[in-house]
């Protein structure tokens, strides 16, 4: 049988397979050690639900924490954060942008489009270490946890 033979080691010295495997477990080391050192992306995910000020916050936490943000919101997203900070998220996207990161260096924020579904976010291929979405109302929790 063809498919068994792939997998046959036969042939190969005792050292000749302890040498394989030990290969192995440096390139297993060092993409480990690739991953844990990789700069962390987050996806902020802006909503019309009241308390818009905790979408500024996390933004500003993750900012000043290395990690790179990227943003989408809603349409009511941005209107209701306007209405309650007196600032468009333009505003705030830019201040942090610009001295938010860490130590008041730059910080790495990408907007996206919330209609654009050529944006790498929504691949997924995409990497990322964690999405929130802020603020989050039951109706908001109740519709991704029906899946609908």
């Amino acid at each position: 049988n063809n498919y068994n033979n792939n997998y046959n080691l036969t042939g190969y010295t005792l050292n000749q397979v302890i040498s394989i495997l030990y290969l192995f477990g440096i390139a297993l080391h060092i993409y480990r050690a690739k991953m844990t050192s990789m700069v962390k992306r987050c996806l902020v995910c802006i909503t019309g639900a009241s308390g818009a000020i905790y979408s500024i916050r996390l933004l500003c936490a993750l900012a000043a924490n290395g990690v790179r943000i990227h943003v989408v919101t809603s349409e009511r997203g941005a209107r209701v954060l306007l209405e309650e900070t007196g600032r468009p998220l333009g505003y705030w996207l830019g201040r942090l942008q610009s001295q938010g990161g860490p130590e008041g260096r730059h910080a790495f924020i990408t907007m996206h489009e919330n209609n654009d579904f050529s944006a790498p976010i929504s691949s997924g291929s995409f990497r990322l270490h964690g999405t929130v979405i802020v603020p989050c109302s039951m109706g908001t929790l109740s519709t991704i946890a029906s899946g609908n």
